[in-house]
């Protein structure tokens, strides 16, 4: 699928933010899921305690996010273990820059979700599950990502049971807010906005005007008896 360059490399590193470093939970340790539509696909990464997720559109058309029980065609967990993926967007953000300030046309980016059988080169049936994702720039480089054969959160029952709620306080580890602060490096000029969830329930967290945009959850630190 060929996708619009410098929303999928943003979205790609912007959900990472929220990616576990926990290399004992291998199927959020630097991963990305990816649900592949029709007309795009939704990027997600979570550590449990953060979620982020973009949505980016097929080719150059601005085609809306999926329904939230919209079911996928092809759904995948790249595991960026190396940050191979992760490097490759930002080399392909510094071509499109170029790109813009030469007056020529952005490169393309082309995502395969694929399977390839155990000792083979041959690819298998589509109903198999995949295992490695490519992230390629004709031409230029492309990146071949191993996938985690396992169950991934569930992520889309956690952000479809958001309600917003009047909040007394909540605390926040200041870690999650210094990752969220670096959204604002991918997305220049944007703002992050809050949606408080209720007293030690997880907030609902957006980049305002952000290209893709980018949504999620943060829980808070909840009290622990006896502190201040």
């Amino acid at each position: 699928m060929i996708l619009n360059a410098v929303d999928f490399a943003r979205a790609w590193r912007s959900v990472l933010i929220a990616a576990s470093s926990d290399k004992k939970r291998p199927q959020v340790y630097r991963s990305v899921l990816i649900e592949q539509f029709p007309t795009g696909v939704q990027l997600v990464s979570t550590d449990s305690t953060m979620l982020l997720s973009a949505w980016v559109t097929r080719d150059d058309d601005q085609w809306p996010c999926p329904q939230i029980d919209e079911a996928p065609e092809a759904v995948a967990v790249a595991m960026d273990v190396d940050w191979r993926g992760k490097g490759l967007c930002a080399y392909l953000l510094s071509l499109c820059a170029r790109a813009e300030k030469e007056g020529e046309s952005y490169p393309e980016v082309r995502l395969e979700i694929g399977v390839t059988l155990p000792g083979t080169t041959t690819g298998g049936f589509p109903s198999m599950d995949p295992t490695w994702v490519t992230m390629q720039v004709p031409d230029v480089e492309m990146t071949k990502l191993q996938t985690f054969d396992g169950v991934y959160p569930s992520w889309r029952k956690a952000m479809s049971s958001f309600s917003g709620q009047t909040t007394d306080a909540l605390s926040f580890d200041p870690e999650i807010i210094g990752r969220l602060a670096s959204l604002g490096k991918l997305h220049p000029g944007s703002a992050i906005g809050w949606e408080f969830g209720g007293n030690n329930r997880a907030s609902r967290v957006q980049v305002i005007d952000s290209e893709p945009h980018v949504s999620g959850l943060v829980c808070p630190v909840r009290k622990i008896k006896g502190s201040l």
